[in-house]
């Protein structure tokens, strides 16, 4: 007969091994779960393959933005794409929620990356010219020369006109924001009301039918609709004061993650984004899907996506389990791996040198994102950067074939 402490023994050998077994279970059965945030260029798909060791990946998913796609370039195949929209406050003020943690902010420092702080976001505010576009087409439609839309135009117009002229320190705080939206919008909900479909119409008083037509009408100066090209920065200028820079991509990471299926719209983008901060504090982030490969290209969302993954593998660190700081230090944060999707322009070789140590990082020539990493790692361009960009890439199309990206 087994005596207690032998059961005991027992009991603690089987937590090891069942410990043990979740770690390691993937490598054995070589399972690869790639995340792409990235450009998804020619050479990309080249660079993952290379990565991979010839192993298939079990499943890719990957954040698909407009940016993200090239013209004429196709997704990488098999990947589920998501494209959850970050248009107001409530989902930025959610994500940026989950950066509260001490784990997180060590491993910012640790890479040199930022989590950003509340500002007036000055590139948002300056896309507002691209929403006079929609103005202008509302005043030749004849239904816009009567009541209410006629009214609606005007309040829109005057909406514009009031963000444009704010400069950062006209707003301190959130609620000198929110006081500024308020006296424009003079109804309450517009936070909740952002989304394309209701925009126009809950927060102008556009009715719903010459709010379609209009976010349906193609610009025939860059022969886009009026929804990809205006209402989208509508949206996003009610969320010009918030931590700036884009985050969609640590969203979509989210998304990814918790397998979600719901709506787009802010509230329910919200409820996900917060539902996910209550597992991270309480730990309970077994089942969610996890990247074994992460894809970025060093934008601020890309790299707050690193951290947020990060995050999870440290909690599942076996601490807790094996009782031992020295394994549990072993495994840490390396379980995972990531690939640095860089431009080639030099400025960025001592980008390279830093990360180096930390991921696999790959030089790609048709990288369009240059003056976004810059931003994100406070990188001084040259005035003539731009153009430089643009001649090398036309100069790859001409040796490779294929067609110049904008930047």
């Amino acid at each position: 007969m087994l005596d207690r402490n032998t059961v005991a023994a027992m009991g603690v050998t089987a937590g090891i091994a069942l410990a043990f077994a979740s770690l390691f279970g993937a490598c054995r059965r070589k399972e690869i779960h790639v995340f792409m945030c990235c450009q998804q260029t020619q050479t990309i798909k080249k660079s993952l393959k290379k990565w991979l060791g010839g192993y298939q990946a079990t499943s890719i998913k990957a954040a698909m933005p407009p940016f993200n796609k090239l013209p004429d370039e196709p997704v990488q195949e098999g990947a589920q794409e998501f494209n959850i929209p970050v248009f107001g406050p409530a989902i930025r003020d959610a994500l940026i929620a989950l950066y509260d943690d001490d784990h997180i902010r060590s491993r910012a420092k640790d890479l040199g990356v930022r989590i950003p702080e509340y500002s007036l976001d000055m590139f948002v505010v300056g896309k507002l010219k691209k929403v006079r576009k929609l103005v202008d087409a509302a005043r030749l439609r004849d239904d816009c020369k009567a009541l209410p839309n006629s009214e609606a135009v005007d309040k829109l117009e005057a909406f514009i006109v009031v963000v444009e002229k704010l400069k950062p320190e006209d707003v301190g705080s959130a609620t000198a924001w929110r006081e500024i939206i308020g006296r424009q919008v003079q109804k309450e909900g517009w936070k909740e009301n952002l989304h394309f479909d209701s925009i126009l119409v809950y927060n102008f008083g556009f009715t719903p039918e010459t709010s379609k037509a209009l976010r349906e009408t193609t610009d025939a100066e860059e022969n886009r609709s009026l929804e990809h090209l205006s209402v989208r920065w509508l949206s996003k200028a009610f969320g010009a004061y918030g931590p700036s820079g884009c985050l969609g991509d640590a969203v979509n990471l989210v998304a990814a993650m918790t397998d979600y299926s719901g709506d787009a719209s802010e509230s329910a983008t919200t409820s996900m984004l917060v539902d996910f901060g209550r597992r991270l504090r309480e730990g309970d982030v077994h089942d969610l899907w996890l990247p074994t490969h992460l894809v970025h290209d060093g934008e601020l969302d890309d790299t707050l996506a690193w951290l947020l993954l990060d995050k999870v593998y440290a909690l599942l660190k076996p601490k807790t389990i094996l009782g031992s700081t020295r394994l549990a230090a072993l495994f840490g944060s390396s379980y995972y791996s990531v690939l640095f999707q860089l431009p080639t322009h030099k400025l960025f070789d001592s980008l390279q040198k830093t990360f180096a140590s930390r991921c696999v990082v790959f030089r790609d020539e048709w990288s369009r994102n240059g003056r976004a990493v810059a931003s994100n790692f406070s990188m001084e361009l040259p005035a003539d950067f731009e153009e430089q960009e643009r001649q090398r890439r036309d100069r790859v199309a001409s040796i490779e074939g294929g067609r110049p990206s904008r930047i």
